[in-house]
């Protein structure tokens, strides 16, 4: 059975998503597999893209919990 008239789409960021449209899936076209070739690829990169924002985000929390330990010892230092 063929889907026809399908649209798949890989959401960049808030602002441009990418669809791509498909005559027929299920036809075996060789112009299908690459556009979904395509599309994995993309959708790949976007997935890369949130593993390095994680590591950024999971640094910055990181940083700020080291900040928030001084801040807490010189308010001691200061209270003492």
């Amino acid at each position: 059975m063929a889907l026809r008239s399908a649209k798949l789409c890989s959401l960049w960021n808030k602002h441009f998503v990418r669809c791509i449209g498909f005559g027929e899936l299920g036809s075996g076209s060789g112009k299908q597999l690459e556009q979904l070739a395509l599309l994995r690829k993309e959708i790949e990169k976007e997935v890369e893209h949130h593993e390095k924002q994680k590591k950024t985000h999971e640094d910055a929390v990181a940083r700020h919990k080291r900040r928030i330990a001084e801040l807490e010892e010189q308010e001691k230092k200061w209270r003492e």
